[in-house]
């Protein structure tokens, strides 16, 4: 009979096994416990030797009362304990798992991503989405299901100003009808083109003003495919109930990097140099060329551009200071000033990072103009009529300013052409005829990583609203956002009413909804517009009759009552439904009311005052 195997015991060692391999086979526990002890020996010894042991004491209690430093020893047990642990991991044995195999190597990746589109500042960076199976089956539960007061395909969508192809892409994906153009339109034909669409997605030549919002009758959501809202009026939209939303700070490092490559142009008068060698001329001269480094950069404006800036400028060596109106935190060692004052009189470069307010019209012109430093250099990348571009002129006639750059204008071009003329701004020839000024047609967040983030980030804000009524980063409107209807809530409904922010607003819903099966509700004004979002069972609504509480003819007259205190905007509410309900939500227009029976696929058009959903499954809308 075979011994059984011991299942802890090591493999033993042949017997022509050397002595280099027996003392590699041992742990390394008791090659450091060897180490230590032939350590504790020589300090033993040489101990004993230096100070010989008392009649009372012991070698051993010599060897523990003993002071290792003083006599030099400290510094070789450090010495032995170090070839000690050198020893044991060059012998010690790997790690396994229970199967006895190697680990696998440890490898980070990082993963951002919003679809498949590539949202990095590198070109070559590629991103993958965290698998669907995270989160297991909360994420089940959770999943969101697409609510749609339209039907899909009637929803019409109108791009100006070539929006890149990610948000169209993202549009499309939804079913709705997207019509593209690489070009801005003139007023008269913009009205014609926006009687007919239910969104318009524009940048920052097309100009939104009332009288065009006034023939937007189908109109419920404009994106702004920039940062800048200027060109929409905002608070006339507002107050017909048509939400904007914007892109804040995608193309933030686009223009941050732009100005910092202005700032070394202008500083070398990189400019003036290849201008002349296009002519053929060489002039090479080293007069009034400065390093950027050492020199203080004023930013005005210390939001998502000018922060990013603030670092940018550091990293090259620059001192930073920056003025807001608003106190905010530094980043690096940048530094807040208390006034504009304070900054022109300290900086030698001046960037301006503000939108377009009254307050900011002309912020600079002739006296901010005279408190800069002799020789200093401005920059702007913001808005066209936040300097007064005259005075700009005689400044650097003067040579008070040695530089400026600007890639705004009061007057732009709505197209690509030889419009940078007098025709377009009086001075226009003035300004092309100075020395080291370096003039760009508003393209500051104009790259291909800033356009592509632009298009998803406003195309899904569009998307949201649309399908959910998600007013989550709107500039004109309040913010408000339900939990998600779940696929676990198949007769579920959404209601959204748009309305003036005055007293008796909320009494006089929850009258009509008080009684219902009211899932959550919310609520929030801005300013003169107030937003309720109520999520309700459709359950429970099919089994009251015609006269229940939200009976057509009953809803209608609570509505109605002191319509100066309730009355809607501009439409009163949207049905977010399930598709595949009974109940519907098509809201084609908000001047008539459209009565939608789904049973019988009939549609009727009445005239009425009310916004009413009746308890027969079918409803009554007046948008």
């Amino acid at each position: 009979m075979q011994p059984l195997p011991i299942p802890s015991q090591q493999p033993r060692l042949p017997a022509s096994s050397s002595l280099l391999e027996l003392l590699n086979w041992q742990t390394p526990q008791l090659v450091t416990l060897l180490t230590v002890l032939v350590i504790k020996l020589c300090i033993a010894f040489r101990a004993y030797k230096v100070a010989p042991v008392p009649p009372t004491k012991s070698p051993i209690q010599v060897l523990t009362n003993i002071d290792t430093a003083r006599l030099g020893l400290l510094p070789l047990t450090y010495f032995a304990i170090a070839v000690s642990l050198a020893t044991s991991a060059d012998t010690m044995t790997p790690a396994r798992d229970i199967q006895g195999n190697p680990p696998a190597p440890v490898q980070r990746t990082v993963s951002h991503s919003w679809g498949q589109h590539n949202l990095s500042t590198s070109p070559t960076t590629t991103f993958n989405s965290p698998p669907s199976s995270w989160g297991g089956a909360l994420a089940q539960r959770g999943a969101a299901k697409q609510l749609k007061p339209f039907n899909t395909q009637d929803i019409k969508i109108l791009l100006l100003e070539n929006v890149n192809q990610t948000g169209q892409d993202a549009l499309r994906a939804q079913g709705y009808q997207v019509e593209a153009l690489k070009t801005s339109l003139p007023e008269d034909q913009l009205i014609d083109k926006i009687r007919h669409v239910h969104v318009i997605g524009i940048r920052s030549k097309t100009k939104l003003t009332q009288r065009v919002l006034h023939e937007a009758k189908n109109l419920l959501v404009i994106g702004c495919f920039c940062i800048g809202t200027n060109q929409v009026d905002l608070d006339y939209a507002a107050s017909h109930g048509i939400a904007v939303f914007n892109s804040p700070f995608a193309n933030s490092r686009s223009v941050a990097e732009l100005v910092i490559g202005e700032i070394i142009v202008l500083a070398r008068q990189l400019g003036d140099r290849s201008s002349e060698m296009h002519r053929g001329t060489w002039n090479k001269v080293s007069a009034k060329c400065w390093e950027i480094r050492g020199k203080t950069l004023g930013i005005v404006g210390y939001g998502h551009i000018g922060s990013q800036l603030s670092v940018l400028a550091e990293a090259m060596g620059m001192n930073v200071i920056y003025y807001d109106v608003v106190t905010l935190m530094a980043l690096g060692t940048s530094r807040q000033v208390p006034t504009l004052e304070d900054l022109l009189e300290e900086a030698d470069f001046v960037t301006l990072h503000v939108p377009d307010l009254p307050e900011t019209r002309n912020m600079i012109s002739t006296a901010q103009l005279d408190r800069m430093k002799n020789g200093s250099y401005l920059i702007n990348a913001s808005r066209g009529s936040v300097v007064d571009i005259a005075a700009l002129i005689k400044a650097m006639r003067s040579g008070k300013v040695a530089g400026a750059a600007l890639d705004v204008y009061p007057h732009e071009p709505a197209a690509n052409g030889d419009y940078f003329n007098n025709n377009l701004n009086e001075w226009g020839e003035d300004l092309r005829s100075l020395n080291n000024i370096i003039l760009t047609p508003h393209i500051g967040g104009s790259t291909e990583e800033a356009q592509r983030a632009i298009g998803v980030e406003v195309a899904s804000a569009l998307v949201r609203y649309i399908n959910q009524g998600i007013t989550v980063g709107s500039v004109n409107m309040p913010e408000a956002q339900l939990r998600s209807l779940t696929l676990d809530e198949p007769d579920h409904a959404r209601v959204i009413y748009i309305h003036r922010n005055v007293p008796g607003v909320l009494r006089k819903v929850n009258e009509i909804l008080g009684d219902h099966n009211v899932d959550k509700q919310i609520s929030d004004s801005r300013g003169d517009v107030g937003r309720h979002q109520t999520d309700y069972s459709r359950r429970h609504l099919l089994t009251l009759g015609a006269g229940g509480l939200l009976d057509g003819r009953r809803q209608q007259r609570a509505l109605q009552r002191d319509q100066g205190h309730l009355g809607p905007l501009g439409w009163s509410e949207l049905m977010y439904h399930d598709p595949d309900a009974v109940l519907s939500g098509l809201v084609p227009r908000r001047s008539r009311e459209v009565a939608l029976d789904r049973q019988d696929d009939t549609l009727g058009t009445q005239r009425s005052g009310g916004v009413q959903v009746e308890g027969n499954a079918k409803e009554t809308r007046n948008v």
